[in-house]
């Protein structure tokens, strides 16, 4: 039988582990927990560095580059630059591939620039299909659709917010919003954004919804048209590749800060991604393990493992967990570090460590997590590897921040995974 690899977490980590270990040969198990911050996630893929937003504007070698010197504990940060462009690009070409619903990321390219539902143009790593790239009409006038139903977007503020961003940067767009008469019937008051995109899903609900934006364009000189996340729940772009067909003008969303249409695209994509690859997943969380070899699930149900990845994320994810006014790693009791400082296992950290200081300040213990070796796996104090068949990835991992975005989940997953299958044949091969 394949060696068995089990990765706890199901988000873009827990992913692109299951993603890698499967390519490697491995018979792969997810364990799904609690939503975490893949659950979260808008329209746009990032690989932040510092508190600025999106990705900066020398691109993702620039970011690397910026987190070997600035944050040296970051674990893209502590691989040579090879290496870590390596990581991204594998992990990028399987995760993004396994997934389809964003685009491509260039390397080598400038970012994308993304218009946010707040108001903000950014840059970005990627993003989906559907999002618009602003990059792509540098100049001239982009309607910013008002859909009278949708009250969650206020497509005036939008277009006055992003029209001032854009004089004071010295673009050349500008913004308009435009009354598009659609979800006027009653009840469409109620609607949320990712129901008004089930609704572009049918093709009857598309041609209204091409109609309107018709009508309200006339004969106006506009450049394209950005529309609030309801293009869709499919997740490839098709609707928007029928609307910019049928309209003649480039047209696209603006990027949600949290969960809503785009967080829902990209969950429903992960589910397809593992069971298109004959992945178990099961729903159930991991609640103990009680010794090396297996795992016991909430249904009592015990599972052995040759090698396991944990993908649990952080605070949101329920990786890191409060216990008795100690900060704890929660399915192993790993040892955490923050930053620089290793906090041995059973001292007492408590929950409000690393978060104190001005509202602006700096938050260190938002980065704290489990320490690993170049290859991902947990360490102690000493620098002793815990075991040789534990890996972790993703928000978990101590110097990983919140707002670091997907790239980072997805490259320390990939890795992890790679590593993980590697061992469990070599575990399985020894049990033989």
């Amino acid at each position: 039988m394949s060696p068995h690899v089990v990765v706890v977490g199901a988000g873009i980590a827990g992913f692109a582990a299951a993603l890698a270990a499967h390519a490697g040969g491995a018979r792969v198990s997810v364990s799904a927990g609690p939503a975490g911050a893949s659950e979260l996630a808008g329209g746009a893929w990032d690989l932040r560095v510092g508190r600025g937003l999106g990705l900066p504007s020398d691109g993702v070698r620039g970011a690397l580059r910026r987190l070997s010197t600035e944050r040296p504990s970051h674990p893209l940060g502590r691989l040579p630059m090879g290496d870590a462009l390596g990581d991204l690009e594998a992990s990028h070409r399987a995760v993004l591939g396994a997934l389809g619903t964003h685009r491509s990321p260039g390397f080598d390219a400038a970012p994308e620039r993304v218009a946010t539902a707040v108001g903000l143009a950014r840059e970005a790593m990627l993003a989906q299909h559907a999002v618009l790239d602003l990059a792509g009409v540098a100049e001239g006038c982009i309607a910013v659709a008002s859909l009278p139903g949708l009250r969650s977007f206020d497509a005036r503020f939008v277009a006055a917010s992003l029209t001032e961003q854009a004089v004071e940067e010295g673009r050349g767009q500008r913004f308009v919003a435009l009354d598009v008469e659609m979800f006027r019937r009653a009840g469409d008051g109620l609607l949320l954004p990712h129901e008004a995109a089930e609704v572009l899903d049918a093709d009857e609900g598309l041609e209204r919804f091409a109609v309107a934006l018709k009508r309200a364009l006339g004969g106006a000189s506009l450049d394209g048209v950005l529309v609030p996340p309801i293009l869709g729940l499919h997740g490839d772009g098709r609707a928007r590749r029928r609307l910019e067909a049928r309209l003649g003008l480039v047209v696209g969303e603006v990027v949600e800060p949290l969960a809503g249409t785009q967080s829902v695209r990209m969950s429903r994509a992960l589910g397809r991604g593992l069971e298109t690859r004959g992945i178990a997943r099961w729903p159930r969380a991991v609640s103990l393990v009680p010794d090396a070899r297996g795992l016991v699930l909430d249904d009592g149900r015990r599972e052995a493992f040759d090698a396991l990845v944990l993908a649990t994320g952080k605070f949101l994810g329920g990786g890191l967990h409060s216990r008795a006014s100690e900060v704890q790693e929660a399915l192993v009791r790993l040892p955490l570090g923050e930053g620089r400082a290793f906090v041995p296992a059973g001292s007492i950290l408590p929950p409000t460590a690393g978060f104190e200081g001005p509202f602006l300040g700096p938050r260190p213990g938002f980065a704290r997590g489990v320490r690993t070796d170049l290859s991902l796996r947990p360490i102690d104090a000493s620098g002793r590897v815990v075991d040789p068949r534990l890996f972790a990835c993703g928000a978990l991992l101590d110097g990983v921040g919140p707002a670091d975005g997907l790239a980072v989940a997805a490259a320390t997953g990939h890795r992890a995974g790679v590593l993980a299958a590697r061992a469990a044949s070599g575990a399985s091969r020894s049990a033989e």
